[in-house]
């Protein structure tokens, strides 16, 4: 909509609301014309929308994304938790290196990050995902944290070859049978890998050993695997926790 006296394209009310849910806002003393929603978007680095908030407003999810997001230009980290998202709008962000999209229903990984190459961690906790192509990560050469786990994948993705930055990988409760070898081999940085609550998975291939840290399951019992020893944790609630925290924390 335009004012035909000031000559300024006025945003409607609808998608006036959308933007004061975006930016959790109570109040603001400001016109709502697509200068003044610019300098509000200056500097925002963080945006953390989840299920409830978007819910609320009574807005689909999507809409809000496409219609408002890109206008966060300084956008470092995305957090979208638990709002039944199956696909992304274009984003552009240029200096996004952070997306958690824990509890969606993605079933692959989103085509409109693959254009993200300065991404550093993604988190995919509690999704859909059965497969994802081989070269969904050939320009990820930053990433260093990627969770998986929550997915039925029900093996190890070969595209996780190309993360060759990693130093984070969860991948628990994920279905798995095996590990393949190239796991410890291809990902020389990776320091923590998490393997627990794959029930199937009763063997490991012998590159572990250039793993850091894994965590895995033997005998229903935790198992923190370093290079020089082995400790089993016999309070599996405390390992639960520093997992699930993992899956939580903000890089």
């Amino acid at each position: 909509v335009e004012d035909a006296e000031n000559n300024e394209e006025i945003v409607d009310h609808e998608t006036w609301c959308i933007i004061r849910i975006l930016f959790q806002l109570d109040r603001l003393d400001l016109e709502p014309t697509r200068e003044n929603i610019r300098s509000i978007a200056s500097g925002v680095t963080r945006l953390s929308l989840d299920g409830e908030e978007l819910d609320g407003g009574g807005f689909d999810p999507i809409y809000v994304l496409s219609d408002c997001i890109n206008e966060l230009q300084d956008l470092e980290s995305l957090l979208l938790y638990d709002n039944q998202l199956s696909e992304l709008p274009d984003l552009n962000l240029p200096n996004l290196k952070r997306i958690f999209l824990r509890k969606n229903k993605f079933t692959s990984y989103p085509s409109a990050l693959k254009q993200h190459n300065k991404i550093e961690e993604i988190i995919f906790y509690n999704n859909q995902i059965t497969e994802l192509p081989a070269d969904t990560f050939k320009n990820n050469s930053n990433l260093k944290g990627l969770i998986l786990s929550g997915n039925p994948l029900g093996h190890v993705p070969s595209c996780l070859m190309h993360c060759t930055g990693l130093t984070y990988l969860g991948l628990y409760r994920c279905k798995l049978t095996s590990i393949p070898e190239w796991i410890g081999k291809k990902l020389k940085n990776l320091d923590k890998l998490c393997l627990i609550l794959n029930s199937d998975l009763d063997e490991l291939p012998n590159s572990i050993r250039f793993v850091k840290q894994a965590i895995i399951n033997a005998n229903n019992e935790m198992c923190e695997l370093n290079p020089d020893d082995m400790e089993v944790s016999q309070d599996c609630d405390r390992v639960e926790a520093m997992v699930q925290a993992a899956g939580d924390r903000v890089w």
